[in-house]
């Protein structure tokens, strides 16, 4: 499993489709998804709306949820976010 931040767990879970989701409550989101299928563009768009804008933030979302992350890999990874 992959712990991610609130608002990368969200752009997953908009990215790969509701699908994919195991769960999704106010305190927990964990979706299915293939890191090299990920469009990480689209996601640090979201991430930074999400920010209000602010692409430092977003940027720091980003490397602390991807810093560790095979992005070439094709198995379908957890990844999560709780509060």
């Amino acid at each position: 499993m992959i712990l991610v931040t609130r608002f990368v767990a969200e752009a997953i879970v908009a990215e790969v489709g509701i699908d994919n989701v195991v769960e999704d409550t106010d305190s927990d989101i964990q979706v299915l998804a293939v890191p090299s299928d990920l469009n990480m563009d689209d996601i640090r768009k979201y991430v930074i709306e999400q920010h209000g804008g602010n692409e430092d933030d977003a940027d720091v979302d980003m490397e602390y949820s991807f810093n560790n992350v095979d992005m070439t890999s094709q198995f379908r990874e957890t990844f999560y976010w709780e509060e």
